[in-house]
């Protein structure tokens, strides 16, 4: 994953603008499926997994000059593909933040969680940290544009990864 953090941390990211995390590597030394971290994809299975009793209204904002419903929700991970080892890592339920428009589209979703290694985590594994935080914040708008996107030059890219596998087993 290559992200553009607003205020990036100038020493460790070199004075580079954006940050790259290999989600994959981070997963793989969690013991974890490389699908269950990071992925927009998943957003989908998660609202799939959303029931009445998950949700609560918190309030109203404007996201990108539209009004919009907050929404905490609360998904049960047993109803996620992959919920019992996911369940494993993160718990019962997966905690969320929705803001829908007034057509029902989510204009930004939230999702803070931590997820711990599993307990069939190799052994081997011992430097792997035993938990890492995940913060995700995704904002959506131009519904219907037709959009090109390419990877920024490498010149401009931090591999922060090492570093993020370092943070998360101080915290564990």
């Amino acid at each position: 994953m290559i992200f553009r953090p607003e205020a990036p941390d100038q020493e460790k990211s070199g004075g580079k603008p954006w940050l790259k995390i290999d989600l994959k590597k981070v997963a793989e030394q969690q013991g974890a499926d490389p699908a269950q971290i990071g992925d927009p994809a998943q957003s989908a299975a998660y609202a799939k997994a959303i029931t009445d009793d998950d949700v609560s209204k918190v309030g109203t904002e404007k996201i990108d000059g539209a009004d919009t419903d907050r929404y905490k929700v609360s998904v049960d991970v047993s109803r996620l593909p992959g919920g019992s080892q996911l369940r494993e890592q993160i718990g019962p339920t997966l905690p969320m933040q929705i803001w829908l428009d007034d057509q029902g589209r989510i204009r930004r979703q939230q999702i803070d969680m931590t997820i711990k290694a599993p307990a069939s985590a190799k052994p081997d594994a011992s430097s792997a940290p035993q938990q890492v935080k995940l913060s995700t914040l995704m904002e959506y708008s131009d519904f219907g544009t037709e959009v090109e996107a390419e990877a920024p030059p490498a010149k401009q890219v931090t591999d922060m990864t090492d570093q993020a596998l370092r943070d998360g087993q101080k915290k564990s």
